[in-house]
C-alpha cells in the first residue's frame, strides 16, 4: 500500500520516486511511465482476502477489504473477518472505522421462482467448485461444515469433479445465498 502511494504521490506532485521496503524499492520514474496527476488522486486500496492474516493486513494499511463470495456471510462478517480487521488495524494505532468492507457474495435473484431456483442451483455449482480448495474452507469451518469441504477437496483430488456440485446442501446455500 506504502508502494502505491508513493507512485502516486510521484505521479502527483512532480516528487522523485523514493521507497524502500524490505521487499521493495522504488527509486526510478521513467517519464514514458508517469501518467502525470490526474483528476482524483486520493484512491482507496482494498485488499482481497480470503484468510484472516490477509484481512489482518487489510485492516492495518488499506481502505477496505474486498471479500471473496465463499466468506461473506453475516456470520462470516461479524465472527471472522471484523475481527481479523480490528486487529490489524490496532496494529497500526488506526481506527476501525476508517477501514471498509465491500462484501460481494452470489445472490440468487430472478423475475420468476424458477430463475432463481435456475441461479441457486448454478452457485451451488460454483461452490462445490469453489469450497474443494482447502484456502476457502474458514466459512465452511465456521458453520460446522469442515467436512464438506475436506470430501470436497478429496473429490477434486480423484478427479471426481461431476460429484461436486451435489455436496452442497440446501442448507448451505440458505444461509450463505441471499435470493
Amino acid at each position: 500500500v506504502d508502494a502505491l502511494r508513493s507512485l502516486w504521490r510521484c505521479w502527483q506532485d512532480n516528487t522523485p520516486l523514493d521507497f524502500k521496503s524490505s521487499h521493495y524499492r522504488l527509486d526510478r520514474m521513467q517519464p514514458y511511465f508517469n501518467p502525470g496527476p490526474i483528476k482524483h488522486p486520493e484512491i482507496p486500496i482494498f485488499l482481497g482476502a480470503i484468510s484472516p492474516r490477509m484481512m489482518a493486513l487489510a485492516g492495518e494499511s488499506a481502505n477496505g477489504l474486498m471479500t471473496h463470495p465463499t466468506n461473506t456471510g453475516p456470520r462470516f462478517l461479524r465472527e471472522i473477518a471484523r475481527p481479523a480487521l480490528e486487529s490489524g488495524a490496532k496494529r497500526s494505532a488506526r481506527s476501525i472505522e476508517n477501514v471498509s468492507i465491500i462484501a460481494s457474495p452470489f445472490v440468487a435473484t430472478g423475475a420468476t421462482a424458477a430463475a432463481v431456483k435456475r441461479e441457486r442451483e448454478r452457485i451451488r455449482e460454483h461452490f462445490g467448485f469453489l469450497y474443494s480448495t482447502p484456502q476457502y474452507a474458514t466459512t465452511l469451518e465456521l458453520h460446522g461444515w469442515k467436512d464438506v469441504g475436506d470430501h470436497l477437496h478429496k473429490l477434486t483430488r480423484a478427479g471426481k469433479w461431476d460429484e461436486l456440485t451435489a455436496q452442497i446442501s440446501d442448507e448451505i446455500l440458505d444461509a450463505l445465498v441471499p435470493s
